[in-house]
């Protein structure tokens, strides 16, 4: 009989130990995929923030190597992506077999202005987030800029850009010389 009961209070304390190991187990488990999702989370917008900044100084490249390339020049009128890429003056991040690409995996379009005397940097596909980013406090950097066809002023408002910057894809123009 005594040994029963010797067996009866070991068996259960035998259980308890289980019982709270499991559960701390249960918690580590818990704590260790909070801290993945979080620093997945952290990931991707670091890398998302790095992707506005890499991108905008790669414009900022390409606006300044397209208007070396044309130094001399009457003018822009003979600009393409093919002559720019040709002439060396894009960033090879942004080049994709024969095309120009963005980030985001939209396009990129270097066209003239109609006069000549400028020309336009399209980048389409932009989300909507990243679209504010590049083009809030943007707006005296450029001849002009607009945002889906809407062109922005220099009293532009942080909320107008962001207003603007709403349509799941954006598409930014940037005029330069």
């Amino acid at each position: 009989m005594k040994n029963l009961l010797v067996k009866k209070v070991l068996f259960k304390k035998s259980n308890a130990f289980l019982i709270a190991g499991i559960s701390d187990l249960m918690l580590g488990i818990l704590a260790g995929v909070f801290i993945i999702i979080a620093g997945t989370m952290y990931f991707y917008f670091t890398k998302s923030s790095g992707n506005v900044l890499q991108f905008q100084s790669e414009i900022i490249q390409l606006s300044s190597r397209v208007s070396s390339l044309f130094t001399g020049s009457s003018g822009y009128g003979d600009l393409t992506n093919e002559i720019a890429i040709k002439g060396g003056a894009v960033p090879k991040t942004l080049i994709k077999g024969s095309n120009l690409v963005n980030a985001w995996g939209g396009t990129i379009t270097l066209s003239p202005a109609d006069d000549e005397s400028s020309f336009f940097i399209e980048i389409t596909n932009i989300p909507d987030e990243e679209c504010s980013q590049l083009a809030g406090n943007q707006v005296n950097n450029w001849i002009s800029l607009s945002v889906n066809s809407s062109v922005l002023s220099d009293d532009s408002s942080t909320s107008d850009v962001i207003n603007l910057c709403n349509a799941g894809k954006n598409t930014l123009k940037y005029e330069a010389r």
